[in-house]
């Protein structure tokens, strides 16, 4: 499902926002409910490693990034974001080692519009083992240090 920002709307928003003083934003959260059990797709490699990925795409944006607001990956899992189309942008590595006790991880920006989420799990491990619902995709409309 695309994601889009009413620049209008926001303009507007971000006008009251400096009259009030606060902080200037750079993007706009969207509230989602998107987990491996009901949304993207699970496929099995050769060497057996089993991969889930889903793409999100954000018509016109400057950057993305997301908040899981459930995240525990099992040992030996990783999961990456990059750039759908050319993987010219990508995040680093998340691993148990980013487990914490929030349950919570929040990504850096990636600059692009258009986005896979990958998670790669050990053939051993049970698919069930992977805690993880994406809880927001934040789509940035301006660079930072801009108005």
């Amino acid at each position: 499902m695309p994601h889009l920002v009413d620049r209008v709307k926001v303009a507007k928003e971000d006008k009251e926002r400096e009259t009030r003083g606060d902080a200037p934003r750079f993007a706009i959260p969207n509230k989602v409910v998107i987990d491996p059990s009901n949304s993207g797709q699970w496929e099995t490699a050769n060497d057996g490693t089993q991969i889930w990925r889903y793409r999100t795409k954000s018509p016109g944006c400057n950057s993305q990034n997301f908040g899981f607001t459930t995240y525990q990956m099992p040992k030996g899992g990783e999961m990456f974001i990059h750039d759908t189309k050319g993987r010219t942008s990508m995040t680093r590595s998340f691993t148990s080692k980013d487990n914490a006790p929030s349950g919570e991880l929040w990504t850096p920006v990636i600059e692009t519009c258009d986005a896979t989420i990958e998670v790669n799990l050990d053939p051993k491990t049970n698919k069930e083992d992977l805690k993880l619902t994406l809880g927001y995709v934040n789509i940035g409309y301006r660079g930072f240090h801009t108005r």
